[in-house]
């Protein structure tokens, strides 16, 4: 039999190249495999949650402070236990649309124009303007400050030296383009600054008016067009560039990311709202970006450098409002709900809902002349039923389209295999004759979904 290509990146069902390619990876994704296997790449299924904690109000964000977890609702700061048991800290009222928090191993600071702080010894306290506050909508810690980027204007300003106390004085401004400054990140122990035209970088140079420089030479003539797009890890960094193009750090620089594809399906619409976070898995360095006025969620793999759809259900947002390792356990908050939940590998299911997985392989041709599927074989793990219930006798779905995705045919059900089976031979016959054609493969069963090849 003949091998087909599996896809390495999702096509975002661009109308576009579906002509050339129209791959496609919802809730999988891929990952290389060492050279003389049988197989280049194979497909895994993207994680599944378990519940942890619920809470009171919807979260807007989480963070780990010695070994303790906050979570800030829309309502009330709240530490949560190894065992998710949230404990009410304090009322708190914010205006932003989403809030930024950071910590140096005592105190945690959260802004959304609003400012607090909480210790364990001076509990919850709002920021006020005799304390030298200003509306502030992201908050970092380097190197011993408190920096927050002031919200509207080109303005930094800082507390003192290990402490949450501010200083009217320590104020700076971004002035090497007129732009005003609309988010920040830290990458690689330097400050990034993120204008609506450009990006600076600033670092630590001890300097006596102002620790704080901009970083000499080129800056990166790239904006941000939605603030809360920007997510960083150790070295790693992606954001939503003012022409809609996805970016990363590189160096002291930057390159795009994403593809002809992923720019298509966000270049009409509300991107403003946009929002990210990096986690890492299985060996994995993962930005995850999800558009809430597109109900789009898309996913770049910094490993591999391809791209995948993130669902709840069937072709909708990922839920997922935040993200925070804690605990020894990656966790994440629900949009929609004041609910917490394990994110794991060993989960099959999201909220409690089959995850619904689904890729389209590159399109197969035969140089525009006729040929046959007589049968289309799936490599994938079989035998990995459930013991009882919907998953017990898991099935696939292939379908095929002939006329670039726009119809495809009925599906044909195939058995992955009982809990056991680990020799079930998973295909699907007669699928007639074509010029072209790309093969879906649906599954909702709470399996694990492992694709190593797809065969003709």
């Amino acid at each position: 039999m003949k091998p087909i290509h599996l896809p390495l990146t999702s096509g975002g069902n661009n109308p576009d190249t579906d002509i050339t390619d129209g791959s496609y990876l919802e809730n999988w994704y891929a990952q290389a495999v060492p050279p003389n296997k049988k197989t280049p790449v194979v497909l895994l299924p993207t994680w599944g949650t378990v519940d942890f904690s619920t809470l009171s109000g919807i979260p807007l964000a989480g963070i780990c402070l010695q070994r303790k977890l906050y979570i800030t609702t829309t309502t009330n700061l709240y530490e949560v236990d190894n065992l998710g048991v949230g404990t009410d800290l304090g009322s708190v009222s914010f205006s932003a649309d989403r809030v930024s928090m950071a910590e140096n191993g005592e105190h945690l600071v959260v802004v959304g124009r609003e400012g607090y702080t909480y210790s364990v010894a001076d509990g919850l306290v709002q920021y006020q303007v005799s304390d030298n506050y200003l509306p502030s909508e992201f908050v970092e810690f380097l190197d011993g400050y408190f920096i927050f980027l002031r919200a509207d204007t080109e303005n930094i300003f800082i507390s003192q030296l290990n402490s949450i106390v501010l200083d009217g004085t320590e104020i700076a401004t971004e002035e090497s383009e007129p732009d005003r400054l609309l988010s920040m990140t830290v990458v690689n122990r330097e400050l990034w600054l993120f204008g609506a035209k450009s990006t600076a970088q600033w670092y630590n140079a001890e300097g006596f008016d102002f620790p704080f420089l901009r970083k000499q030479g080129p800056y990166i003539e790239t904006g941000i067009i939605a603030k809360y797009s920007v997510a960083s890890h150790k070295n790693n960094c992606a954001w939503i560039g003012e022409d809609r193009i996805i970016y990363k750090s590189r160096g002291s620089g930057s390159e795009p990311i994403s593809d002809k594809d992923v720019e298509a399906s966000i270049s009409k619409g509300t991107i403003l709202d946009a929002f990210a976070f990096m986690y890492t898995g299985d060996g994995h360095v993962f930005y995850q970006v999800t558009f809430p006025s597109l109900n789009l969620t898309w996913v770049y793999d910094f490993i591999t450098g391809q791209w995948h759809n993130r669902s709840h259900s069937v072709h909708g947002r990922h839920f997922a409002n935040f993200y925070i390792q804690a605990h020894g356990i990656d966790i994440i908050g629900d949009f929609q709900t004041p609910k917490l939940y394990e994110w794991t590998v060993d989960a099959k299911k999201d909220i409690d809902e089959f995850i619904h997985r689904e890729l389209i392989a590159p399109v197969l041709h035969n140089d525009r002349k006729w040929f046959t599927l007589p049968v289309i074989a799936v490599d994938m793990k079989t035998g990995v039923g459930l013991t009882s219930g919907q998953g017990s006798d898991p099935q696939a779905f292939i379908s095929i389209s002939k006329d670039n995705k726009n119809t495809f045919t009925n599906p044909k059900s195939i058995d992955i295999g009982k809990i056991g089976e680990v020799t079930t031979r998973v295909r699907a016959r007669r699928f007639g004759r074509m010029l072209q054609a790309h093969i879906k493969i649906v599954c909702n069963d709470a399996v694990d979904l492992v694709i190593a090849g797809l065969y003709r």
